[in-house]
């Protein structure tokens, strides 16, 4: 077992259709917490106007929104969970617990299938059309918004 597979047991970041992405490394059970979303956590306000301003390359800064009004953004390189791809039907969600983000699966999940969650940001902000050309969904489900936010 190399080092990696000891760090993320449950997981492996691979090639995807959408770019990197996050796949079970073997069938997983309901609720089975799965690894930490690490990042700054900040404001949304504060999130988009350091996006905008191009502190953050799109591509590089992942805005997770968190159920109590806060982002989590995984800039940071160590952390492998920020490679989970966005779905507007996600078969894994965000549980908080003392103000840490944890990727857990809502349901069973097969060996070698994606893994996705709702990146849920901020749908009451004001409509920005910079901010929404930055994050256009393209996951494929059945009810798919057109963007992120």
């Amino acid at each position: 077992m190399t080092v990696s597979e000891r760090q993320l047991p449950h997981i492996i970041v691979r090639p995807s259709p959408r770019g990197r992405g996050v796949f079970a490394r073997h069938a997983l059970r309901a609720g089975e917490r799965l690894i930490e979303y690490k990042g700054e956590r900040t404001d949304w306000d504060t999130a988009f106007s350091r996006l905008l301003a191009g502190e953050w390359h799109p591509g590089s800064a992942f805005l997770l929104g968190l159920r109590d009004g806060h982002v989590m953004v995984g800039t940071w390189e160590r952390n492998p969970a920020r490679w989970i791809n966005h779905s507007c039907e996600p078969n894994c969600e965000v549980e908080v617990h003392n103000s840490r983000a944890f990727i857990c699966t809502r349901g069973p999940i097969a060996a070698a299938k994606e893994l996705t969650i709702d990146y849920a940001l901020a749908a009451d902000m004001a409509p920005n059309h910079e901010v929404f050309k930055m994050f256009v969904c393209n996951c494929g489900a059945t009810a798919c918004r057109p963007t992120i936010p």
